[in-house]
């Protein structure tokens, strides 16, 4: 039986400390890369959703959370720059890692690390206390990669609420309340 509880972020009422955890998705949106051109509408209302929780909420990063940002936004550069440059072009993620352009890169994500330490509590991933074998099954059955798994295990375990845009959260229930402008995860 699905115990998790999807909710429209468009008719939230966040409480007063109510504490949450942002997934990957939802930082890129709020602090696309410069190069992204598709999350306007989304993202609008992932900015709203963000200063709402603001405004009486605490907000929780994870390291996970933090690294899938800070790669993803990297390689969306690198994907960006092999697409669109007519000077060098990197064939690996490598080459493009050991390139001024990655400097470039770089800059720009340590701001955006600066503004999430600012707005954001970290919060250590517990991964002795969680349950192991489940994390491994979820991620074996192909349902979620286990990097979510482990950030739904962080929200069980500190009782945190998730905001997040990906589909894959509603087929791996771990009894939380999933915050979602994804009309697919409340419909």
């Amino acid at each position: 039986m699905k115990t998790n509880r999807f909710h429209d972020l468009r008719d939230y009422q966040f409480a007063k400390g109510e504490k949450l955890i942002f997934d990957t998705n939802v930082w890129l949106y709020i602090f696309p890369q410069d190069t992204t051109s598709s999350t306007g509408a989304l993202r609008a209302k992932y900015m709203a959703s963000f200063n709402a929780i603001r405004a009486g909420g605490k907000i929780f990063l994870d390291a996970f959370v933090l690294s899938e940002y800070l790669n993803r936004y990297a390689r969306s550069e690198w994907e960006w720059h092999n697409r669109n440059q007519k000077q060098a072009v990197f064939h690996s993620y490598k080459d493009f890692r050991n390139s001024p352009f990655y400097d470039e890169t770089v800059a720009k994500t340590l701001k955006v690390a600066g503004k999430l330490s600012a707005y954001c509590e970290r919060v250590d991933i517990l991964f002795t206390q969680y349950d192991f074998e489940r994390l491994l099954i979820d991620h074996s059955r192909g349902v979620c990669d286990f990097n979510d798994s482990v950030l739904m295990a962080t929200c069980r375990h500190h009782g945190y609420k998730l905001v997040t845009h990906d589909a894959d959260f509603a087929a791996v229930d771990y009894d939380l309340d999933i915050l979602t402008h994804n009309a697919r995860l409340f419909s």
